[in-house]
């Protein structure tokens, strides 16, 4: 008989014999057997370093749990909000408008003369000393 090899489920290059491996009455070969296995065993013993521990669940679970409310807490935040606007704009009045004060100007009637001051003529005399 010829062995063939083929791709195995897990990736492992496996020769498969075609003949029984356990029969009603014959004594089986494991050794076929016994390399998957151990290929099963490396594959593993690589895997399971790289897998989450509990810690690492716990830690991941607080951070999604965070995330979670956070967003709801948004979430609310903006509907409250968007419920706000659009419930201050329920009534179509406009808002009145403040008027400014009235400009008042006033013009006098009666125009005081203007009197332009006299100037004082030179004098040879000199003004008395101050006391």
């Amino acid at each position: 008989m010829s062995a063939t090899v083929t791709r195995g489920p897990w990736g492992v290059d496996d020769t498969r014999d075609p003949g029984p491996v356990a029969g009603s009455g014959g004594g089986g070969d494991n050794t076929r057997m016994e390399g998957r296995v151990s290929a099963l065993e490396a594959r593993l013993d690589a895997t399971v370093p790289s897998l989450a521990t509990k810690a690492d669940v716990i830690e991941v679970e607080g951070k999604v749990i965070r995330w979670v409310a956070g967003i709801g807490i948004a979430t609310v935040t903006v509907l409250v909000s968007v419920m706000g606007f659009f419930f201050s704009r329920l009534d179509n009045k406009p808002a009145p408008a403040a008027q400014p004060a009235p400009v008042i100007i006033q013009i006098p009637t009666n125009p005081a003369p203007t009197v332009a001051p006299q100037q004082a003529a030179p004098s040879a005399q000199p003004a008395p000393p101050l006391k």
